[in-house]
């Protein structure tokens, strides 16, 4: 699932602009925007596996109030507009989340199958054995948002790029290349990496 679209529109033959082309102008103008002020967003993905094959977590998709602010708009039409949804399991619970300058949703599941647990198809979690392998990768550079750009502010917001994915596993963990704490992994998406 790609962080930023490119919207594509083509204007109608006629002159005059309708609502639809304008909101079409819109939404591309405020994906661009999010595209380029990549800091302004968090995700976060927390995980508890089972020894039973499942889950419990929670994702959190939010955008800086600041960027809706500067596009003129509230929070939540921000969320609304950029469409903040996630790939959850079956029968989670989505609610608002207003946390640090972010406003979202928060999806909330319990017992979900390990297979559509982690928000996305970036990353995977299987059983092999009596382990669990948690694998994919998050290519930020290749996602376009990596390295200097050489404007200082677009950097600095790529610097405040908040996501992370957390998984806390049933014992002890025997490798990982994530940051380690107790039986829990946690891995910080980076831009550039």
């Amino acid at each position: 699932r790609q962080l930023a679209r490119r919207p594509c529109y083509t204007p109608p033959d006629n002159s005059e602009e309708s609502s639809d082309m304008k909101k079409a102008i819109k939404v591309a103008a405020i994906a661009a925007m999010a595209f380029v002020l990549t800091g302004c967003m968090r995700m976060h993905v927390e995980l508890t596996l089972h020894e039973d094959n499942t889950a419990d977590g929670s994702i959190i998709m939010a955008f800086s109030d600041e960027l809706a602010e500067s596009l003129g708009m509230t929070p939540e039409e921000m969320m609304e507009t950029m469409g903040g949804d996630v790939d959850t399991p079956d029968g989670a619970t989505v609610e608002p989340y207003k946390q640090d300058g972010f406003t979202g949703t928060k999806s909330t599941f319990a017992s979900a199958p390990i297979e559509g647990a982690t928000g996305g198809p970036e990353m995977k979690i299987e059983r092999v054995g009596d382990e669990f392998v948690v694998s994919g990768e998050m290519d930020m550079a290749e996602q376009g948002m990596g390295g200097s750009t050489g404007d200082p502010t677009t950097d600095a917001m790529m610097e405040g790029l908040d996501m992370a994915f957390k998984v806390t596993f049933p014992g002890p963990v025997s490798s990982h290349n994530g940051k380690l704490e107790g039986n829990t992994v946690t891995w910080q998406m980076v831009p550039g990496e």
